[in-house]
């Protein structure tokens, strides 16, 4: 009697001790989260900051052309 006694308290207890551990893991997971989110924003604004910097270095060379070929 007393050894399933304490197999029932240690049943109900099992899950009372991992509580901290799955809030810790659930907090984990919100600042994983929040992180590749920060991540795709900055590597969006990388992106178009890029496409930018691309279409202004092809628009140059694109008047420089015009030039040259107005030249000669």
């Amino acid at each position: 009697m007393a050894s399933e006694r304490r197999c029932e308290e240690l049943i109900t207890q099992v899950p009372e001790s991992t509580r901290p551990l799955l809030r810790q893991i659930e907090a984990m997971q919100e600042t994983n989260a929040r992180r590749a989110e920060a991540w795709a924003a900055e590597a969006e604004a990388k992106a178009a900051t890029a496409e930018e910097r691309e279409r202004s270095v092809n628009d140059r060379l694109s008047l420089e052309l015009m030039f040259l070929r107005l030249r000669f």
